[in-house]
């Protein structure tokens, strides 16, 4: 299959799934959307993209497969709709951050459909995927991930090949745990030095330039600075990624305490109103706890 025989069916466009489905189109691939909410396909229909109907419309449709969707169980639900409805040889990229345990058995269904799954989660923001430069984590076969690469590129910048599927969505939520753990601490540290009187625009420039800082508080925390917690990644999404570590910790019987304190911060977060803002969101639960805001 040629890339300009694809029929790129994208399903699901949220933050992530939206803006990737945008900068595929942007490059002039034939693309067939589908979303639940349908309010989400007008700008892609105006950009050229096809509508589908249902799930079963655009399995009908397309022979390359990619899906973007908030958890596991509406990943199995999509999968379990439209796997009976595709040709032989359909290609599948799941770039939905979930239960890496899943997509082994998904690869298994896919196999004996004698088709293709490509494990294919992102590090960046949507705004990164629309400009291409998104870090992607890739599982699956080789040779269909290297004939892929015209595609890829609309949206990704980096590729990193890890192994089976499962592989690279066991990365993404290593990865994730990694960036949740990192903000929570950051938020923590940043609210002891406001508290000392340290100015908040001072205490970010001296410790961005510092050693205990990170990408994510580099990229997050000017924005909590000027007070904008625009939900680019959510605190509810976080809290989800961090309860997927702690189940893969589990079933793999490695202890992880800090993380489990960690999903307790994103909790309360979300228990207090900030689950659709940004995960930097948690500042202000400390500058609540520390009295730093009336």
């Amino acid at each position: 299959m040629e890339a300009n025989e694809w029929k790129v069916g994208v399903v699901g466009l949220g933050n992530m799934g939206g803006k990737v489905a945008e900068s595929i189109v942007s490059k002039g691939f034939n693309v067939i959307v589908y979303d639940v909410n349908p309010k989400v396909t007008i700008l892609l229909k105006e950009m050229g993209a096809e509508v589908a109907n249902d799930l079963i419309d655009i399995a009908a449709k397309s022979n390359i497969i990619l899906t973007s969707l908030p958890n596991t169980d509406i990943v199995r639900e999509v999968y379990e709709t439209i796997l009976n409805k595709v040709e032989h040889g359909t290609i599948f990229i799941e770039m939905s951050t979930i239960d890496p345990g899943y997509i082994k058995d998904l690869d298994t269904q896919v196999s004996n459909k004698e088709s293709f799954l490509i494990d294919l989660p992102v590090s960046g923001s949507p705004e990164e995927a629309k400009n291409g430069k998104l870090v992607l984590m890739a599982g699956g076969n080789k040779e269909v991930i290297n004939r892929l690469q015209p595609l890829i590129s609309c949206f990704g910048e980096q590729v990193h090949y890890v192994g089976k599927p499962g592989d690279a969505k066991a990365v993404k939520v290593v990865n994730n745990l990694m960036t949740m753990g990192n903000v929570a601490v950051a938020a923590e540290a940043f609210s002891i030095g406001l508290k000392f009187g340290i100015d908040p625009e001072l205490l970010f420039n001296v410790l961005n330039q510092s050693g205990g800082r990170s990408h994510h508080f580099s990229k997050r925390f000017p924005n909590a600075l000027q007070r904008d917690f625009e939900g680019r990644f959510s605190v509810e999404l976080g809290e989800k990624d961090v309860s997927l570590g702690l189940d893969l910790s589990k079933s793999l019987d490695v202890p992880s305490p800090i993380a489990s304190l960690v999903q307790q911060i994103y909790r309360i977060a979300k228990s207090e109103g900030f689950g659709q803002e940004d995960i930097v969101a948690v500042l202000k639960l400390y500058e609540k706890w520390g009295r730093l805001v009336n």
